[in-house]
């Protein structure tokens, strides 16, 4: 599969660290070579994605405060959108 189809994609399981500290949990991507995704080119093993779609599966939405996601790539001007769905019972895809 081509990277950054966004006709052809699939959800695919994230390895991330967890932390709880109090009532902020961190998720942080561990090395790309974690995921065992093929073609991935040996010494690559970043801790950041390339991605059309983040999800999140929680199991309690109302607990749910706040959410931040941090990147330290170059800021773009231009059209944006985001989307929040809230889909129960459902599992990501291996």
């Amino acid at each position: 599969m081509e990277t950054d189809d966004w006709f052809n994609g699939k959800w695919r399981r994230a390895k991330v660290e967890k932390k709880v500290s109090g009532k902020t949990a961190t998720l942080r991507f561990k090395g790309l070579t974690a995921d065992g995704i093929d073609g991935t080119p040996k010494g690559y093993d970043v801790k950041f994605r390339r991605t059309m779609a983040l999800k999140l599966v929680v199991p309690d939405w109302s607990q749910v405060r706040g959410i931040e996601i941090y990147t330290i790539s170059t800021p773009a001007f231009g059209p944006c959108g985001c989307s929040w769905t809230r889909e129960r019972g459902r599992r990501a895809e291996d």
